[in-house]
């Protein structure tokens, strides 16, 4: 069936939308309401979100919109917004917005960026996560700039936590050399333990010693056990000198040196 309507789609939309509208609710017809959105979204966005918001179930709706805000949010930010703006579903708001100013990153990201700072604390923060990871995959340095003067807060580490292990992946030494400008507190502890989960599994050895950099005592230690575990699964001699040397707990040095 899916097949048949997104053609039947490309062709006529409405048509197509009117004879999924008419089928009786379930599966098929939530699939029919993807298919028609999905490819009216390609020529005209605003009618397949209008589309979806008259025929969907109110629980169906967010998933529905995933697919159409996506496109829209790229090709025309504005009228997006502005068509968001005027929907009654608060929750549905707030729920679309990460997606969308996420969207919004891959052409605009300042843009996205300005629009996730002036967003309610309810929503600011996984709008904040949307833009960064889109960000950091294109210009890690204008991002860090950004998250770097954020108020210090939750939204701020959540930012830093997914920044960090962003961009770990695309260029770790890049955001080692970030790391190591930022002032000791909670916001680079969020930073440290990023970068030490991203190098448990590249150099354990390394993401001991930047580990205890780790100013809290409990995160500092929930990072050294995984860490120490990685490193004796590839020198063993070398992390059991370590371990015996530490400082960790003797029952957490007894559960790494027991482990095969």
């Amino acid at each position: 069936m899916g097949i048949i309507i997104a053609g039947w789609a490309d062709s006529d939309p409405v048509a197509a939308g009117d004879h999924v509208a008419s089928l009786p609710a379930g599966r098929m017809r939530t699939e029919g309401i993807s298919f028609v959105s999905w490819r009216w979204s390609e020529t005209d966005p605003r009618a397949a979100a209008d589309y979806v918001m008259r025929t969907a179930e109110a629980s169906e709706r967010q998933n529905l919109f995933r697919t159409v805000i996506s496109e829209w949010a790229k090709s025309d930010p504005d009228a997006m917004l502005a068509w968001l703006g005027k929907l009654p579903d608060a929750a549905l708001r707030d729920g679309l917005m990460p997606q969308i100013l996420g969207s919004m990153a891959e052409n605009d990201p300042a843009a996205a960026s300005r629009r996730a700072i002036e967003l309610p604390p309810n929503v600011q923060e996984a709008a904040m996560i949307a833009v960064v990871n889109q960000w950091a995959n294109t210009d890690p340095q204008s991002a860090s700039r950004w998250a770097a003067g954020l108020a210090e807060g939750k939204a701020k580490e959540s930012t830093f936590n997914s920044l960090v292990g962003q961009w770990a992946r695309i260029d770790s030494t890049g955001a080692e050399n970030w790391i190591r400008t930022l002032p000791h507190g909670q916001s680079r502890d969020t930073a440290v333990m990023s970068y030490v989960r991203y190098l448990t599994s590249q150099d354990p050895k390394d993401a001991l010693q930047w580990a205890s950099t780790i100013d809290s005592e409990s995160n500092r230690q929930k990072l050294l056990e995984p860490a120490a575990s990685s490193w004796l699964q590839k020198d063993r001699p070398a992390a059991t000198a370590w371990i015996n040397a530490s400082a960790l707990s003797d029952e957490v040095k007894q559960r790494l040196l027991n482990q095969n």
